[in-house]
């Protein structure tokens, strides 16, 4: 996943038609992480109504209708979401 911070990894992982998002902060200032959901050439509305849920217990962060987000990041920390779209089970 492309975003333009050069502490911060930040990858997806989609299985049985679930994706995450994983953001994990190497550096000491926290930072505010920007990235798609989705691959950059996906339908623009694919994300519409859908947000991340935070797995770690933490706030869920709402998605633009393209899949992009902002998502602020502590000194090493890190963030763990599942993307949500309107009719999805919260539960396999």
């Amino acid at each position: 996943m492309d975003q333009p911070e050069p502490a911060v990894f930040a990858h997806t992982c989609s299985s049985a038609g679930a994706t995450l998002v994983l953001l994990h902060n190497f550096g000491e200032d926290t930072v505010k992480v920007s990235g798609r959901a989705g691959p950059e050439d996906g339908p623009s509305r694919a994300f519409r109504g859908a947000s991340l849920l935070d797995l770690l217990g933490g706030d869920n962060v709402p998605l633009e209708p393209d899949g992009g987000f902002t998502v602020e990041l502590g000194p090493y920390g890190y963030r763990w979401f599942r993307v949500h779209k309107p009719g999805d089970r919260l539960a396999p």
